[in-house]
Order: structure tokens, then sequence, then C-alpha cells
């Protein structure tokens, strides 16, 4: 027997295409949110991950800033007339802002340092450092002389001339030199790069002094970092950065970019004042 369509109940056509209209309007409005959801997602994380870069960029410059001088002897005045011999830009303070977008600053950052165990005088072109078996025969409480290298810039102070009882000493004058090579085990031998101008004697100071340049390359909008001729990139994604030196303080300002083009107006800043206890 045959089915009876005729009286069989269901949609017409018609409402079949109209309720799938609105089915796709539905899905349609539900994609779009979702999009959007996932847009403004895709943009607080991006604005976090500038933010935490920033602040991770902030923070390391901040900490290496606070060892300006550090490892650098105070000297007198008229000691200081060799210094520019190593660092041309070098005036009475240890550290440099150039025209408010870079920072160039001189330390010790790793704590190297010795001193001489007989003179050294006019003319020598190198110097001798103590061994590990000399600094447990002496008693010294110095650096290793191995840790010294090739292309390090050293000061060597004469502390002939210091303070009243219970100051910090003032070297009489210092010297900076650059290492031309290292000698090989026993009593370490130190091959400068140019000749001893004035008398050093025994025990004087020699330190290690590092050379740290930061500043913005612009073209590529990277916070870079140079140490002794080595560069690396600090930050990507940097709008600007400035320094400004008030006595013993230096104002730190990070100006992470946009991260697109309808935000192009609004960067995000990071800021940090940092005391300078060594210059």
């Amino acid at each position: 027997m045959q089915p009876n369509w005729i009286d069989h109940k269901g949609m017409t056509l018609i409402e079949l295409l109209f309720a799938i209209g609105i089915m796709g309007m539905v899905s349609t409005a539900i994609y779009q949110l979702l999009i959007v959801h996932h847009a403004n997602y895709r943009f607080q994380q991006s604005v976090m991950d500038r933010q935490q870069n920033g602040r991770i960029a902030l923070s390391t410059l901040a900490r290496e800033v606070r060892w300006i001088g550090y490892g650098l002897l105070d000297t007198a005045p008229s000691g200081l007339s060799d210094q520019h011999s190593c660092h041309p830009w070098l005036s009475t303070r240890p550290f440099e802002v150039v025209n408010g977008r870079a920072i160039r600053f001189l330390s010790n950052l790793h704590g190297i340092h010795t001193v001489l165990p007989r003179d050294a005088l006019p003319g020598d072109t190198e110097i001798f450092i103590p061994d590990d078996r000399s600094i447990q025969e002496n008693g010294l409480a110095i650096s290793r002389g191995r840790e010294f290298e090739r292309n390090d810039t050293i000061y060597i102070y004469n502390l002939s001339a210091t303070g009243g009882q219970n100051e910090t000493p003032i070297a009489q004058y210092r010297e900076c030199h650059r290492l031309a090579s290292r000698g090989a085990s026993g009593r370490i031998r130190l091959a400068l790069g140019d000749s001893i101008r004035r008398h050093f004697p025994a025990g004087s100071p020699v330190y290690v002094v590092n050379e740290l340049h930061y500043f913005l390359d612009s073209d590529r909008e990277r916070l870079m970092r140079r140490l002794d001729g080595g560069t690396e990139v600090l930050a990507e994604g940097v709008e600007d950065v400035s320094f400004r030196a008030d006595g013993d303080q230096i104002l730190i300002r990070l100006t992470m970019k946009a991260t697109g083009r309808q935000f192009s107006d609004y960067g995000y800043p990071v800021e940090t004042s940092v005391t300078v206890r060594n210059q």
C-alpha cells in the first residue's frame, strides 16, 4: 500500500530555507564573536609579552648600571691625564649619557683584580701578576691571574698618595693599557699593547675594566648591549629609550612599540631610577 504523502505533516520548502537562513546568521554571528574574542586575546597576550620583555630588559639594564664605577679606585685629578688613551669619551665620571638616548660606562663587572708582585718601570712592555701558588704563599686575597684575557683593558694604580687615617685610599695616578697576550703557567706574564709610562711599585692594584654601551637601534627597533666591542640584542620591539642623570641618580625610561597599526600611537613605557654608588 502506498503512503499518503498529501496528509503528511512537515516543513514546506520556504520554511526550510528560512530556518537554514536563520541558522546561518546565528552561526556567522557566533563565528565573528569568536574571531573578535581571539583577536582581543592575542592583543592582550602581545601587550603582556611586550611589557614583560620591557621589564626584563629594564631590570638587566638597571642591574648593570648600578655597577657603574665598580673596580675604579678614586684617583687624584692630576693622575687622570692618560685615561683617554683607552676611553676617549671618559670625563671625571665613569659614565656618559649620550644625547639622552644612550649610556656608556666603565665597571669591573666580574671583579677581576690583582696586585703587582714587583715594580713596573717606565718602558716595560709586560707586567707580572701572581699565580695561584704565589697567592697561597703570600696570603693575598686577590683574583687569579688566569682570569685575565687577551684584549682586556686594565687600570694600574699607584697608591703612594692616600687619604687620612681610616679613609679610602686615593691613587696618585693610574694608567690604562690593553693586554696584547698572556704567558703560560707559573708567574703570569701579561704583555701590554704599549709601554708603562710611570713607576708602579710592588703591591700596586691592577683591575680589569669593562666598557658597556646601551643604545637603541631605531632601524630594527632593538635595544642593544655592547660589552668591550661585542654587541648583542637585549630587547626587540623597542620604540624608545631615554637616560637622564641627576646627581647620583640615573632615570631610565623604556617604551615598547605598539602591537599593531590600529594602536600605533600607544606604546608601553616602563621606567626606573637607579642609584649609582661607585662614581
